[in-house]
């Protein structure tokens, strides 16, 4: 009687481990299925909607991107001042210096003999009156 209960739990066991593997088994399939799904559908839309992205670049205008320089330039310029001038003043400005106000000279369309000199002398002119500051009796 014993063995006759032991047969029928191994039965029972050995039932259940298949259907457990059987239930697994059909998730395993329907998710190898949404992926492959997935997959193809991806390849197959993705490269569509970059083609077209691509046109409708190449249709676009091209816009222009200014860096901060060029803006300041093109605020000062609101105001009427001379290109050598708006030189000077964005590389007396601590933020943009001589690494920005070259660059802007070149873009304005100035030659780089008149650019250099026009930059460095505008990245000098802050510090005379910052030397005078600092000799004064009444900051110290």
């Amino acid at each position: 009687m014993m063995s006759e209960q032991n047969a029928s739990v191994d039965v029972t066991k050995s039932s259940k481990r298949l259907l457990t593997r059987k239930a697994a088994f059909k998730v395993l399939k329907k998710a190898a299925v949404a992926f492959a799904v997935l997959a193809f559908a991806t390849t197959t839309v993705a490269p569509q909607a970059a083609m077209a992205a691509k046109k409708v670049a190449e249709v676009a205008a091209p816009i222009e991107h200014l860096h901060v320089g060029q803006k300041v330039a093109n605020y000062f310029r609101t105001f009427g001042l001379p290109d050598v001038a708006i030189l000077g003043i964005i590389s007396a400005m601590p933020v943009v210096e001589l690494r920005g106000a070259i660059p802007v000279g070149i873009w304005m369309g100035l030659p780089l003999t008149t650019v250099l000199p026009a930059c460095v002398l505008g990245n000098m002119v802050p510090i005379i009156p910052l030397l005078f500051l600092l000799k004064n009796e009444r900051l110290k």
